[in-house]
């Protein structure tokens, strides 16, 4: 078999490779908290030295944590929404519309990142018919308009998985707000670091064997209202929400139950962009 070279240029795209292997090694765990046999297909068909990313299973059971919640996320949206249009910002390799097959035939997926990473899904992940490939800047405003008036009735979910701790925090209030103009009724699922982990890329158990680094993070995620006005927190979860969570092993469970920046070092959160209401 003729493998797929792989060489991104841009540092945090490169850290795809770091997410696609977790997934990868932990869908052939006993039993895995998520399974996904693409992944595990798409690391023997690449070129790529994969042995940087060995002995991480602290953050491969992390990675498949954050995946699993966002799948149920997506899942309980299209279940919910008439014309749901899901939006995966950052997308990289991520098979969440394959592993929710067939559920994810009735939504329409928008898998968004840049030039050189859609080219390579292009190669390993063709499009399916109810899907759509944008190479774009996620702080570019064309795909916004570009969606608001392709699906102007369209019902909206945006999964930002893995993508804002890159962003400077200007970039950060940037992005939201632009969403936050255009897409009223919206629902935005991410994941967002503290301070603390922010400032320490060297602790991030993958990303440390990588160039990129972490460049912001928010202790008070209730400050993200300040960007817009119709941005609202409606839901937060920390690691230990899920039950599977023991699983990123004992000397990070035993970290996190006694350090409080260990232990709200990640959120998953969940905002809406509504009208807000006047008394």
């Amino acid at each position: 078999m003729t493998k797929v070279l792989v060489s991104l240029q841009n540092e945090v795209a490169n850290t795809l490779m770091l997410t696609l292997y977790a997934r990868a090694i932990e869908s052939q765990h006993a039993h895995p908290i998520l399974y996904d046999e693409y992944a595990i297909q798409m690391v023997e068909q690449i070129d790529y030295d994969f042995s940087i990313f060995e002995n991480i299973s602290t953050t491969s059971a992390g990675v498949a944590i954050r995946s699993k919640h966002f799948d149920h996320i997506c899942r309980q949206f299209i279940e919910a929404h008439a014309q749901p249009i899901v939006v995966v910002l950052g997308c990289g390799l991520d098979t969440r519309k394959q592993r929710l097959e067939p559920i994810s035939d009735q939504a329409v997926f928008i898998q968004l990142d840049l030039e050189e990473v859609i080219a390579l899904r292009e190669r390993l992940l063709p499009m399916a018919a109810s899907e759509q490939y944008i190479a774009a800047n996620i702080l570019d405003t064309h795909w916004m308009d570009q969606l608001r008036a392709q699906y102007p009735q369209g019902d909206f979910l945006f999964i930002i998985e893995g993508v804002l701790m890159y962003l400077t925090k200007e970039e950060n209030q940037q992005f939201f707000y632009e969403l936050a103009e255009r897409f009223i009724g919206a629902e935005l699922h991410f994941d967002l670091f503290n301070r603390w982990m922010s400032q320490n890329t060297a602790l991030h158990e993958g990303v440390n064997r990588t160039q990129a680094s972490f460049k912001f993070g928010l202790n008070n995620s209730k400050l993200i209202e300040n960007w817009h006005p119709h941005l609202k927190q409606e839901t937060s979860w920390l690691l230990n929400d899920f039950p599977e969570w023991y699983r990123m092993g004992l000397p990070f469970v035993s970290l996190y139950l006694l350090s409080y920046p260990v232990r709200t070092a990640c959120k998953f959160l969940k905002f809406t962009i509504r009208q807000p209401t006047h008394n």
